[in-house]
């Protein structure tokens, strides 16, 4: 009976795959410990395999500081599912996009954090899930992960 309490409720780590908050509709999840682009591939799984957002558009926030790792198979996971993304400055840009022109993704390139969520907040719809997984580093544009997951959920926060 301990073991199912804890289960039933466990409201997982911060930073990952947390739940940050449902405004207007749309659910907010800050995975920022996800910097390899296999923890992203396992967080678009969390939602594109579930029947509950079988219908939601997904808005990815991705991109980061290069960790001299590979992108295609990223690339490959997002081509098959409807997912909007937002790519981050980094040092991983290059061969993030390179990836993604090879799979004919279509993507976004924005400047920063609140360039992304701007965006986000003219295309999202009730039903959508936004997802900051960005399969990198943070080095750059933030002081590390974790720096990232507040600025995201400051942002979310404030939103009105």
């Amino acid at each position: 009976s301990a073991i199912r309490h804890v289960l039933e409720t466990f409201s997982g780590l911060p930073d990952r795959l947390e739940k940050i908050r449902t405004w207007r509709g749309i659910l907010f999840v800050n995975d920022t410990t996800a910097t390899t682009p296999d923890a992203t591939i396992a967080a678009l799984d969390a939602f594109t395999q579930r029947p509950e957002y079988k219908n939601a558009d997904l808005h990815l926030i991705f991109g980061g500081a290069d960790k001299e790792l590979q992108f295609q198979e990223v690339a490959s996971v997002i081509e098959s599912a409807n997912i909007h993304i937002y790519v981050l400055p980094g040092t991983a840009q290059d061969k993030i996009i390179k990836s993604f022109h090879a799979a004919n993704i279509l993507f976004q390139s924005v400047p920063d954090l609140r360039e992304a969520m701007r965006l986000i907040r003219q295309r999202a719809k009730k039903g959508d899930v936004v997802l900051l997984s960005p399969g990198c580093a943070s080095f750059g544009l933030f002081k590390n992960e974790f720096d990232r997951g507040e600025q995201f959920k400051k942002i979310v926060s404030r939103l009105p």
